[in-house]
């Protein structure tokens, strides 16, 4: 029994010595889009659609994997760093107080009620109402 298994694991080292290194596609793709990122930004920044740029990479042979692909590598290495501007706090003039007044005028308070005035549903038919 000891002798079929040493051939064996011998058949199977010799076997995994001769098989070819494996391709890494997903490798080669990550490289392949970060060679040209900043073409990407550029064109994005220009205004040109997600689209478009990935045909004229893909048909200039600058890329070539699939377009789903190409907007995963968009969403994980541009989009995360583009730079965002900071939000702008939406200032509303407020009225100055009349002169000799020190009370802040009044503001509406926001009204939280859901319903439409004038309409009102009930899921549960009213005999009276039917006949």
């Amino acid at each position: 029994m000891p002798k079929a298994q040493t051939s064996y694991l011998g058949e199977l080292a010799a076997w995994v010595q001769a098989q070819p290194p494996k391709k890494h596609g997903q490798d080669a793709n990550a490289v392949a889009f970060l060679a040209v990122r900043d073409d990407v930004e550029a064109a994005l920044a220009a205004g040109f659609p997600l689209t478009t740029i990935w045909r004229h990479l893909h048909e200039t042979q600058r890329l070539g994997f699939r377009y789903d692909t190409f907007l995963r590598y968009v969403r994980k290495h541009v989009r995360r760093h583009a730079p965002v501007a900071p939000a702008q706090p939406h200032s509303t003039p407020s009225p100055s107080p009349a002169p000799g007044s020190s009370a802040p005028p009044q503001v509406e308070p926001r009204r939280t009620d859901t319903t439409v005035p004038g309409f009102s549903f009930t899921a549960a038919a009213d005999p009276k109402e039917l006949f």
